[in-house]
């Protein structure tokens, strides 16, 4: 079961990447805003994950998400309960 939170008809999700810089995860929130225009991404790469965040309307196409990290060269996993 992954960390999917719906609130006020938004859902939420959370995954664990392999981002090390601010620079990289400007670069990648980009290309996830072009591939996912209307959600509210954002990262904490002070977590010890370097956590993503990606917070939607309707569900998120978490497969392409982690489809797209693997072009850009970042693992992105979908964190579970």
């Amino acid at each position: 079961m992954s960390k999917s939170i719906e609130l006020e008809d938004k859902v939420i999700e959370v995954f664990k990447t392999t981002l090390e810089t601010s620079q990289a995860a400007f670069q990648i929130s980009r290309m996830l805003e072009v591939s996912f225009p209307g959600c509210k991404i954002n990262f904490d790469l002070e977590d010890c994950d370097r956590i993503l965040r990606i917070e939607a309307q309707n569900a998120i196409d978490t497969n392409a998400i982690i489809a797209l990290g693997l072009q850009l060269g970042v693992s992105i996993e979908l964190l579970e309960d």
